[in-house]
């Protein structure tokens, strides 16, 4: 079997036997990448050979093998996430978000950056709020999504504004346990 190193020289001197070979040897790997992003495996299939394109394209911008790496896993990313902007639907991330990074991928991608990511966290916040009593999620909602102040909460109410702040501050701490329940990356307990 030819060594990676001669592949890796056939594929930048535009050699198909070099451009096949970087193919076979990470497609099924960045389709699996790919499934991370997006639910459809048919998504991740056209993600991943839209990067082996855009990749056949740019042959003489890489210095290594790992800069190939680098450039298929977030190519593959940003067309998955770019495939979610676009209606389709993304994969469920589970529930310990930490352990789902690729850990033989070959460039650290912060998934706190990504719009499947800021998903997951609204449905979660959403879920545990209908949970919540009705005078603290009603608080809760009026504070952070209509933006009133803890007075005109109260005033609107007839209750005090102490009242208001400890309705508040109790579905924060209670969304914030249930978050770090739910295995979300820095959040510290309670």
């Amino acid at each position: 079997m030819t060594d990676t190193i001669d592949l890796f020289g056939q594929f930048l001197r535009g050699e198909p036997k070099g451009i096949n070979s970087i193919v076979l040897a990470y497609r099924d790997p960045l389709i699996s990448y790919g499934l991370k992003w997006v639910s459809r495996r048919e998504d991740a299939v056209d993600a991943v050979m839209e990067a082996f394109a855009i990749l056949q394209e740019k042959i003489g911008q890489f210095e290594s093998e790992i800069h190939i790496k680098k450039f298929l896993h977030r190519t593959v990313k940003n067309k998955c996430l770019a495939a979610g902007r676009e209606g389709k639907r993304y994969a469920t991330l589970p529930g310990n978000v930490e352990n789902s990074a690729d850990i033989s991928a070959s460039e650290m991608i912060d998934i706190r950056e990504s719009d499947a990511y800021s998903q997951w966290i609204i449905q979660k916040v959403q879920a545990r709020l209908e949970q919540l009593p009705q005078k603290r999620r009603q608080d809760f909602h009026a504070h952070f999504f209509d933006s009133k102040s803890f007075k005109d909460i109260a005033g609107e109410r007839g209750v005090s504004v102490d009242t208001v702040r400890q309705n508040v501050e109790y579905a924060v701490k209670e969304i914030r346990q249930y978050l770090y329940e739910k295995g979300l990356p820095g959040l510290k307990k309670g």
